[in-house]
């Protein structure tokens, strides 16, 4: 759609300066339920990483405490299961195609049964070296995960891999490992927080850690079959323990460093523009939308006590919102209707946190809503439609909780963009789905279609879109487009009749970019 026509129902509400109350003091967020103990058996505490969503409904989320847990929508346990040998999870637990949960130790990687929490599999680590970060996992069910290389090997020790492994065939594929020059000072190599493009090439994130020298930063591009790709040198930190890259609609790669925002090109990682930041990254860049969002999409980045809103043309500002003094925000998610949900760490006593809705309108922002919850939140919110309202999920130090969001006319759901939220996506694979992302789109075009007052005709074009939505639902891109093909000739035969012919022109060419973008 045309770029007036994208901005939400709630930046029309606001610019007609039906503005929220005052930020934090009538409360649109309300707690539907916390998690905090399980049988009695356990404590949930220090709940670290993000909560993975699957398409039952089921929350997994871990404790630092050795437990992965699994929770109903109510908030209810299903299920628990404990580390092995007193090992602590490292990673958000991300879910596979068939719903198996992906987590890891560090010395061990656990596929588990969604249904009961059991172990399908168990890979121990390589050569001494420790998974480190997020696991990745392809359309086909490969899961992709880094490593730390091993300092104890004496002065040439393995370098940093990544690893492939096909669990339904409960086998490695291979393992790709950078070069890695002795340190007789002492080093450590990390290659983690891998993600995966539309071509199944993988960006995985590398930094050493040299003890008295120069660390060495880098991204690496590796192909689906375990061969580099490419790779691009950095000449300053890529802070790969807080920050994932993220993946704009267009393939564009973005990751922060200590002070910038990099756009690099997906066939070389050449930059296509660069963007100073104030301070350095507290979370991970994600993809919004602002104006024509395949045109000129939006990247969120939070970065030292604010959360930036930057154009993906010329990286032009949006707006900036700072928090309270004491408090940095995280990875931010984006809803439907295209609000900001993120989660605060407080940097001084009592080191709380708090959970804030924002909306960015152009070039302003509009705080709605800010929780002061018990502990620091260090995850980013999973969105999810319960009926028709949106209910977000938040991982905090003591409890893991539900909330609703109470606004007039807001769609539910998590934004259909290409990177709404950390990882991607409600499963958190570090996967980009164009079918996804396409679904913004789509679901412009009906927004289009029923603004026009059509009667009849309305409801068979939007059948057409609603079935298209559906397809790409399941990510099935050929039904999809002959669908969208089949409302594009439905409004052609009606253009000048029942649809006059400047609004038809219009649906035909918005319908048409997506059915060009899904080839």
């Amino acid at each position: 759609m045309k770029a007036k026509k994208l901005f939400s129902g709630f930046l029309f509400l606001l610019a007609l300066g039906l503005l929220f109350p005052g930020w934090g003091q009538a409360h649109y967020l309300t707690e539907i339920w916390a998690f905090t103990y399980g049988d009695q058996s356990f404590t949930v505490w220090d709940v670290e990483g993000s909560a993975a969503v699957g398409d039952d409904g089921t929350i997994y989320a871990r404790s630092e405490h050795d437990y992965v847990f699994a929770l109903h929508p109510d908030g209810a346990l299903k299920w628990l299961t404990m580390s092995e040998n007193g090992n602590s999870f490292k990673c958000n637990p991300a879910i596979a195609p068939g719903g198996a949960i992906i987590i890891h130790t560090g010395v061990r990687i656990y596929f588990l049964d969604p249904l009961h929490g059991g172990a399908i599999w168990k890979v121990d680590n390589v050569q001494g070296n420790f998974f480190d970060g997020a696991p990745a996992v392809s359309k086909e069910g490969i899961v992709y995960i880094g490593s730390q290389s091993n300092t104890a090997q004496g002065s040439a020790p393995p370098g940093a891999k990544l690893y492939a492994f096909d669990p339904y065939h409960q086998k490695k594929l291979w393992e790709y490992e950078v070069p890695f020059p002795p340190n007789p000072g002492g080093a450590t190599a990390f290659l983690m927080n891998p993600v995966i493009d539309l071509h199944g090439t993988i960006y995985c994130l590398y930094q050493s850690t040299v003890v008295g020298g120069q660390s060495q930063c880098a991204l690496y591009a590796i192909n689906p079959d375990g061969t580099l790709k490419t790779y691009r040198e950095f000449d300053i930190s890529l802070h790969w323990a807080i920050s994932s890259p993220a993946i704009g609609p267009d393939g564009t790669i973005y990751v922060v460093s200590d002070d910038h925002l990099y756009a690099l090109s997906p066939a070389d990682l050449s930059s296509k523009w660069e963007k100073g930041l104030p301070m350095y990254p507290t979370g991970s860049p994600v993809i919004g939308g602002i104006g024509a969002p395949w045109g000129n999409y939006s990247i969120y980045v939070p970065c030292g006590g604010k959360l930036k809103c930057i154009g993906s043309k010329v990286a032009d500002e949006y707006g900036t919102f700072q928090a309270d003094p004491g408090f940095s925000p995280g990875t931010p998610a984006i809803d439907k209707s295209g609000y900001v949900y993120f989660g605060t760490t407080g940097t001084l006593a009592p080191y709380q946190g708090q959970l804030c809705v924002l909306a960015f309108g152009e070039y302003e922002v509009y705080p709605i809503d800010k929780i002061s919850m018990d502990g620091e939140i260090h995850s980013s919110p999973a969105i999810v439609r319960v009926g028709n309202q949106s209910v977000v999920y938040i991982c905090e130090n003591r409890s893991i909780s539900a909330w609703n969001i109470n606004i007039g006319g807001i769609e539910p759901g998590l934004a259909h963009t290409s990177w709404p939220c950390d990882r991607a996506n409600l499963k958190r694979n570090g996967r980009v789905s164009l079918a996804f992302s396409a679904l913004y789109l789509v679901a412009q075009v009906k927004a289009y279609v029923h603004g026009l007052n059509l009667g009849n005709v309305a409801s068979s074009l939007n059948a057409k879109l609603e079935s298209a939505g559906q397809s790409l639902e399941k990510e099935d891109l050929i039904p999809a487009r002959n669908k969208l093909n089949a409302f594009i000739n439905e409004v052609r035969a009606l253009k000048g009749k029942t649809i006059p012919e400047k609004e038809a022109m219009l649906l035909t060419e918005d319908a048409q970019s997506i059915v060009r973008i899904l080839q």
